[in-house]
């Protein structure tokens, strides 16, 4: 759908979203139940969302001009690194002495937080190197249109999906998180490297497969992950918690898009600067003086219509330069995901709370309440009262 609004009018990729954002509002109103559930007063924390948000834009704008552009070394870029590393600072302090923090910095003393955070990070920057440049490769060198290049990465989001419900199902049965991540993060890193083998004939099928292997390995760790997180925090720090664990991933994937996107612009200009001169020598005189009136030479990744409607040689050039650039691409998000193999692994192997071997058997619910035994009913309010304070202090404990 994405790739169909992208064909005829953008805009409606986020007018799309008010009608699913009103839809989910009316279902959590009906359907979530928080029992127990006190209102408390809070203040929110807007000089640390202004800078958090500054800082990070900050961070983002240089990565995405530098070497594009602007020079890396020119004043500009280096004036926005420093002003998001002065951001940055500013933000540690505010939260350090605000109240109510946006971000608690003293969540980060658990070790499951901090690891699991850094492991969502990565995997952000690795889920969106596939996510941004397959659609393009499948357009590139396929000639697919937009919409159909969105249609052709169901097999990703099939993946996803299905390992994403039988994960969830099998970390509630099992009562234990830690391996799923473990095992998504090789399976992500093995997708990558099978991706490092597209080339301009490869078999949609065969592309097809890789894309399974990626979702499979993402299927795995994205909900684990944040399972890992809410797990680890305060009742209180719930909510906190798990906006934290997507926060990081959406800034991993902002990043991946910046930097995988440098990386692919830099080798590509090298592999053009060796292949288009020849490929260009190779066509008759007339179209020479086509090509280098339209800018052949000078052709933009941001324009797969206008690289398909070049003549072969030109645009066989272009296509081969461009997977060739892919691959250092997924290469580099292969190593990137190493990082993640080894974050996952030393996340601790905690119990999840309100589930045994066979799943929740009574025990105290990440919210407060006490799950029912299988085909029981729900304990009274006085005993789910009792099941929250003892929860409160066995979560400090473990804290």
């Amino acid at each position: 759908m994405g790739g169909y609004f992208a064909e005829s009018n953008w805009r409606w990729i986020f007018y799309l979203n008010v009608p699913l954002a009103i839809l989910a509002i009316v279902v959590c109103y009906h359907v979530m139940r928080l029992i127990p559930f006190t209102r408390r007063e809070h203040a929110v924390d807007w000089i640390g969302a202004g800078l958090l948000v500054a800082g990070v834009s900050c961070l983002l704008l240089a990565l995405s001009w530098g070497g594009n552009e602007y020079a890396w070394g020119s004043g500009l870029i280096v004036g926005i690194l420093v002003a998001g590393a002065v951001l940055g600072v500013l933000f540690l302090v505010q939260e350090a002495r605000v109240a109510e923090p946006i971000l608690p910095l003293r969540l980060f003393r658990s070790a499951t937080f901090a690891l699991a955070n850094s492991a969502g990070f990565v995997l952000g920057l690795v889920m969106f190197g596939s996510i941004i440049f397959i659609p393009r490769y499948l357009q590139i060198v396929r000639g697919a249109s937009p919409t159909r290049s969105g249609l052709l990465m169901l097999p990703m989001m099939a993946g996803i999906i299905v390992t994403s419900i039988l994960t969830g199902r099998a970390m509630s049965r099992i009562g234990r998180y830690k391996w799923f991540p473990v095992a998504g993060s090789v399976v992500l890193l093995a997708g990558m490297l099978l991706l490092t083998r597209l080339e301009v004939d490869t078999s949609l099928w065969v592309a097809f497969g890789y894309l399974v292997v990626i979702g499979v390995g993402l299927g795995l760790c994205m909900q684990s992950l944040i399972l890992a997180v809410q797990n680890a925090v305060d009742v209180r720090d719930l909510g906190a918690g798990t906006s934290a664990a997507t926060f990081f991933r959406s800034l991993g994937g902002s990043f991946g898009v910046a930097i995988l996107g440098a990386v692919l612009s830099s080798r590509l200009t090298s592999q053009l600067a060796d292949r288009l001169p020849g490929a260009i020598a190779q066509l008759p005189p007339e179209q020479r003086a086509a090509v280098a009136a339209g800018g052949g030479e000078d052709i933009s990744i941001n324009d797969p219509a206008a690289i398909l409607a070049l003549p072969g040689p030109v645009r066989a050039a272009i296509q081969a330069a461009f997977v060739e650039s892919l691959h250092l691409v997924f290469l580099t998000t292969g190593l990137i995901a190493i990082l993640a193999v080894l974050v996952t692994l030393a996340l601790p192997d905690r119990q999840l709370r309100g589930a045994g071997p066979k799943g929740a058997t009574g025990g105290a619910d990440p919210l407060g309440g006490r799950a029912p035994a299988p085909g029981g009913k729900p304990l009274p309010a006085e005993s789910a009262q009792e099941a929250a304070a003892d929860m409160e202090a066995k979560s400090q404990t473990m804290l």
